[in-house]
């Protein structure tokens, strides 16, 4: 989700305070270098600037110019996020399961295994899952939300098949969302016990 503010900047000098601060705040809210702020003030720099390191994009023209700025995740929308996952993997599938990632996600399945790249991947591995598994429960507790990522505990029981191995979960999840509500990134601690 994006949502647009009109905003008019002089071209004399200005501080940060005259800026959006969904534009000139960083996700450890400092501001950005003044010649930054300098420049797109006075419409000489247009562009996108990357999600992960800004909350938008400006593109100035005249003085004149437009924020986008992308709408900060919040408890709801990874609750949603969530409960899609919760009931993709329990319905054992991975069509659903893989939906809920952007085309370049990364899905980091336990923290010494190099991440899972791309839709496909991240499909492929929930295919595995659909074939191995049975008898699946999924329950979760949002621990923390920030503009950035969401923090959630987890619990999940299952049958492995073969050889019918009851199988209990115990995890944490970080994870980080698009602004159309996607997984960008999600990384996975969890403990077993069967």
């Amino acid at each position: 989700m994006w949502k647009t503010r009109p905003a008019r900047w002089a071209s004399s000098p200005a501080t940060s305070a005259d800026l959006p601060s969904c534009f000139y705040r960083t996700p450890d809210s400092q501001a950005y270098p003044n010649v930054l702020q300098m420049q797109i003030l006075k419409g000489e720099l247009s562009g996108q600037l990357n999600r992960k390191t800004t909350y938008g994009r400006v593109v100035m023209a005249g003085g004149e110019g437009v924020v986008v700025c992308a709408v900060d995740m919040d408890r709801k929308t990874f609750n949603n996020w969530l409960a899609s996952y919760g009931s993709a993997w329990t319905g054992r599938d991975p069509e659903a399961a893989a939906s809920l990632y952007a085309d370049d996600a990364t899905y980091q399945v336990t923290p010494f295994d190099e991440p899972l790249r791309g839709r496909a991947a991240i499909y492929e591995y929930w295919v595995g899952v659909a074939k191995t598994e049975e008898k699946i429960q999924f329950e979760y507790e949002i621990l923390a939300v920030t503009a950035e990522h969401g923090i959630a505990k987890w619990w999940a029981s299952f049958v492995r098949v073969p050889p019918g191995l009851e199988t209990k979960l115990d995890g944490i999840f970080l994870i980080s969302l698009d602004s159309g509500g996607r997984c960008q990134s999600l990384r996975e601690w969890w403990h077993k016990r069967q």
